[in-house]
């Protein structure tokens, strides 16, 4: 399966999220039980380029709430995202299975198959700007706004 591309865009010091659903062909979501996600941000489109940003299931910055939904969920709060450097970079976003339990949970008839242990998603440009407003000394605390639910239906091979 080839990734989808999508360019992303943060603004440093505000919220950052979207939610993905993996699908087939056909529209019917892919059984994701026992994966775990990975997004990367790096300077140039190579592994071995400097990493800038990081998301995945086990630093909770993507969560997998529906896994039978083929469901999954990044997002970073303001604070992560105050001190990013600015810049465009490129990013991957792949589903993997960490032990060969987790693929025999995900892998039946329509689902992600026991040769798939690594699923790339998307891929694309991930740029990261700075606000150009200044802000006032003494901000006024505002409540975290909650994130779209933008899902983004992406076919299996």
């Amino acid at each position: 399966m080839e990734a989808g591309y999508q360019n992303l865009r943060l603004t440093k010091g505000r919220s950052f999220g979207f939610a993905v659903t993996y699908c087939q062909e056909d529209g019917e979501p892919v059984n994701i039980v026992g994966y775990k996600a990975l997004l990367q941000v790096r300077r140039q489109p190579t592994r071995d380029s400097r990493l800038v940003l990081e998301f995945s299931t086990d630093n909770g910055r993507i969560q997998i709430p529906e896994p039978m939904k083929g469901e999954l969920r990044i997002g970073i709060n303001p604070r992560e995202t105050e001190d990013l450097l600015e810049g465009d970079w490129h990013y991957d976003l792949i589903l993997y299975a960490p032990t060969p339990k987790a693929i025999e949970m995900g892998g039946s008839e329509g689902n992600i198959g026991s040769e798939k242990t690594v699923v790339p998603l998307l891929t694309g440009r991930f740029s990261v700007k700075g606000m150009i407003a200044e802000v006032p000394r003494d901000p006024v605390e505002l409540p975290e706004p909650e994130l779209p639910d933008v899902p983004t239906t992406l076919p299996e091979e």
